[in-house]
C-alpha cells in the first residue's frame, strides 16, 4: 500500500458555468497562489463513489463546495468535521454522499484520510447557467476564503 500524502488535500466541488456553484472552485484557483506547493489542490464537478479515487492517500482533506439546502440564506458559511456524518443508504451511487464513500473505503481497505473537513456556502441559484457569483454568495466568498485558509494554515504547521 502506498505511503500517505503528507501535505493535505484541497477539494473543491462544484461548476463554475452554473454561477454560484463554482464558489468552491473559485476559492481553490485563489488559495492555489497562496499555497502553492504546501497542498494538493483538486478541482472536480464529479460526486459520489468517484470521490474514493480523489481522497484516498491523503492524511487530511478539506472538501469545500456549494450547497442548496433552504435551511440557511444564500451565503452562509458552514463547517463539518467527518465526525458530524451519519452513514446512509444511497438510492444511486451517482448521489452517494460522504459517508457512503468512507464506509465504502473503510471495507474496501481504501486508505481515506482521518480528518476531514467540509466547508461549505449555502447558494441560491442552483440551476442558473451564468459564470460568476451572485450577490450573497459573492458577499461571503473572503470569509469562505478566510476559513479555508485557516484550517489549511492549522494541519501545515502539523505536517
Amino acid at each position: 500500500m502506498p505511503d500517505r500524502q503528507p501535505q493535505p488535500l484541497l477539494l473543491a466541488l462544484g461548476n463554475t458555468l452554473m454561477g454560484d456553484d463554482g464558489v468552491a472552485l473559485l476559492a481553490a484557483r485563489a488559495l492555489q497562489r497562496r499555497y502553492r506547493e504546501r497542498i494538493d489542490i483538486n478541482e472536480s464537478p464529479i460526486a459520489g463513489f468517484a470521490l474514493l479515487d480523489l481522497l484516498s492517500g491523503y492524511r487530511r482533506a478539506l472538501i469545500i463546495d456549494a450547497s442548496s439546502t433552504g435551511k440557511a440564506p444564500p451565503g452562509t458559511i458552514r463547517e463539518f468535521h467527518r465526525e458530524d456524518f451519519t452513514p446512509d443508504v444511497s438510492a444511486s451511487p451517482h448521489y452517494a454522499g460522504l459517508p457512503d464513500i468512507l464506509a465504502l473505503g473503510s471495507q474496501l481497505g481504501i486508505p481515506l484520510p482521518g480528518e476531514i473537513r467540509i466547508l461549505g456556502m449555502e447558494i441560491e441559484d442552483t440551476g442558473m447557467i451564468r459564470e460568476g457569483l451572485g450577490r450573497a454568495a459573492a458577499g461571503s466568498f473572503p470569509e469562505f476564503l478566510r476559513r479555508a485558509g485557516e484550517i489549511l494554515d492549522d494541519w501545515i504547521t502539523r505536517v
